[in-house]
């Protein structure tokens, strides 16, 4: 069985890291695909099985264990890749697949959308963002950390963008709204090691206040749309242990920091929070799946009743009509034999051929037959009226016995969608069980 795709939209502009936290997701995926929690995750298309270009990337500039980072680094995303994933459980012997699509954008869409709003690849992505139940906003740590708070110099050219994304968030949260579900945004503070690493409370809750200065707009935007949305501030390791020395800021508003690289194993601590809040929406993606289950199959019951009903009352009645012809044509058939014997009684008496008439026309008096030969003759095609009658009958009366049948078979049809909703069922107990694990995390901040 596979469930509906869930979509999950990330959104940001050029050079935040919606790449990188995609390949730290999809690398978190497939170190725990084999997991014996009752589940395993699977990566589901060639695109995320392949994600490796940053990472490559990245460790070549790891090797040096001293390096600066800036907006040119790692080339931006240059069109829409969707990376596919999922979730599978066992359930009453089957495999129960919960499929994910993430949707990766060029920045540009959220730096200048005017200029790419009438392409088809900008429409895909309006799309899919409408549609996505988790939108996922990376933020670049350092950058947000490190920006002066009184921001008189180099203002980060990212956080220029916040208005543009303030109206991608309002629209991703009306079109939730509208149609009465609940969604989740994440904000992901990306390459953070530095302020969120286990035991750094102090630069944790530092950060905290710093992403509240500079993103509470966005917070407020979606609550004004949507009351029901679920919104958090996720932590997410994307590089590995690092340490921020410092960071300059260049003329066009551009940030370089500068690390020291501790370790040149990538982390991806951060990356579970993500996907408990993606089980939370498929837990509940899954209930709607049952309801919907549920509805029709108590629909096509009724439906099926009903029908049966009507069926079986129309063959009665015609069975019905049937046998009254039956009777009716037997009892002609007891007439004409009757007049057959009497006119046997009356061979070879004077004026027989006159005693045949009047005797005739005394039994069947609208039929003008004059003669024992044309008696006959009748007789013989109401005996095979009387056949063709019992034919029909029996040929009515297997579509009657046909009808039960059809009712046993559709039945076992009912049963499987029981079934079905049973493995759902168990299914969603898995996802209450797997999706509050880490909600106290350091990594994660309910807002």
């Amino acid at each position: 069985m596979k469930l509906p795709v869930i979509n999950i939209a990330v959104i940001a502009p050029t050079g935040a890291g919606k790449t990188a936290l995609i390949s730290t997701v999809c690398d978190y995926i497939k170190k725990k695909s084999n997991m014996a929690d009752g589940y395993t995750l699977e990566i589901a298309n060639k695109a995320a099985a392949e994600l490796n270009t940053f990472k490559n990337q990245l460790q070549g500039k790891l090797a040096a264990m001293n390096i600066e980072f800036d907006a040119k680094l790692i080339k931006g995303t240059q069109e829409c890749t969707e990376y596919m994933f999922s979730i599978n459980f066992e359930a009453n012997g089957e495999t129960i697949k919960q499929p994910f699509k993430i949707l990766d954008i060029p920045g540009a869409y959220i730096n200048k959308p005017y200029e790419y709003e009438n392409t088809d690849e900008y429409k895909k992505f309006i799309s899919h963002l409408n549609e996505s139940r988790i939108l996922w906003i990376p933020i670049d740590t350092p950058i947000l950390m490190e920006t002066p708070s009184n921001q008189t110099k180099g203002f980060s050219e990212m956080q220029r963008h916040t208005a543009n994304l303030e109206d991608f968030v309002r629209q991703w949260a009306q079109f939730a709204a509208k149609n009465n579900v609940t969604d989740y945004c994440d904000f992901v503070l990306v390459k953070c090691e530095t302020y969120f690493s286990q035991g750094r409370t102090n630069s944790n809750n530092q950060c905290r206040s710093r992403f509240d200065e500079s993103y509470s707009k966005l917070v407020t935007a979606i609550r004004e749309e949507n009351t029901e949305d679920k919104i958090a501030c996720v932590a997410v390791e994307t590089i590995g242990p690092i340490k921020v020395n410092k960071a300059q800021w260049t003329d066009d508003g551009n940030c370089v920091v500068n690390y020291t690289i501790t370790n040149t194993t990538q982390k991806i601590a951060g990356a579970d929070c993500l996907l408990n809040d993606a089980l939370n929406v498929a837990k509940e993606s899954a209930e709607v799946e049952i309801n919907k289950m549920r509805l029709s199959m108590v629909s096509e019951a009724k439906t099926l009743s009903k029908n049966k009903e009507k069926l079986k009352k129309d063959l009665q009645d015609n069975i019905d009509n049937a046998t009254r012809r039956k009777h009716e044509l037997s009892n002609l058939y007891s007439k004409q034999e009757e007049a057959e014997r009497e006119i046997e009684k009356k061979k070879g008496l004077p004026l027989f051929k006159v005693l045949i008439e009047k005797l005739l026309k005394y039994f069947f008096p609208s039929w003008g037959i004059t003669t024992l030969e044309e008696l006959l003759e009748k007789k013989r095609y109401t005996e095979a009226c009387i056949g063709s009658v019992e034919d029909e009958i029996s040929r009515l009366k297997s579509q009657y016995d046909e009808i039960d049948q059809m009712q046993v078979l559709t039945s076992n049809e009912l049963e499987k969608v029981q079934n079905d909703i049973a493995g759902i069922d168990k299914l969603i107990v898995h996802f209450e069980k797997l999706g509050n694990r880490t909600p106290n995390s350091i990594y994660y901040h309910q807002l």
